[in-house]
């Protein structure tokens, strides 16, 4: 294949196993069916892009091998966390952090990743993540991952009175555009360890 035929082959390839993660909004039977079809199908893309995709930027083309494959891991982990095992659980882990090695500087990735650590109870490991990111990968998409933190807040208390006082205050600033970070829907900015709560 030529360079260009191949990247067009594998978008196509890839938007259609995307959209077969996205399309049932309530997981039942006929998906978890298919989800180790797809799942081989995903690792059969990855192996592909590897060894069709030149190394470095190619501009004219539209790409750049790592963040091409690094999009491709994080597609990969999203389907593995779907399936009901700690086995596939354990390798989603790992698939999401080698897409956030390829691609450090993608929000995305990092926010997937927390994402699948809340909805697989792994609250106090979403809480470390939270509390060690970059505020400026934050801000790469504004106020939705903010917005997406005060939210994991708001439903769980590990969340809510662990999360680093500074992080909560940039979320709720670049939510609610005023900054003052006192209250968000009765969420209280934390104290220090130790510290007593006050009534009001």
């Amino acid at each position: 294949l030529k360079l260009a035929d191949a990247i067009n082959r594998l978008d196509l390839w890839y938007g259609e196993l995307d959209h077969w993660l996205h399309i049932w909004r309530k997981k039942d039977a006929s998906f978890f069916r298919r989800l180790p079809k797809i799942e081989e199908q995903i690792r059969l893309l990855l192996q592909r892009a590897d060894e069709y995709l030149p190394e470095g930027v190619h501009r004219s083309h539209g790409f750049e091998k790592r963040s091409t494959l690094a999009q491709y891991h994080e597609l990969l982990a999203r389907c593995l966390g779907y399936f009901l095992d700690e086995v596939k659980h354990a390798d989603a882990i790992a698939e999401f952090k080698t897409a956030r090695g390829l691609a450090p500087e993608v929000a995305d990735y990092w926010y997937s990743y927390v994402r699948h650590l809340v909805l697989r109870g792994n609250v106090c490991q979403a809480l470390s993540e939270i509390n060690s990111v970059d505020v400026w990968l934050i801000e790469t998409e504004k106020e939705s991952i903010a917005q997406q933190i005060i939210n994991w807040a708001l439903a769980n208390p590990e969340i809510a009175f662990g999360i680093r006082e500074n992080i909560l205050k940039h979320c709720i600033g670049l939510v609610s555009r005023v900054g003052t970070g006192l209250l968000v829907r009765g969420c209280p900015l934390p104290h220090a360890p130790g510290t007593k709560w006050q009534h009001t």
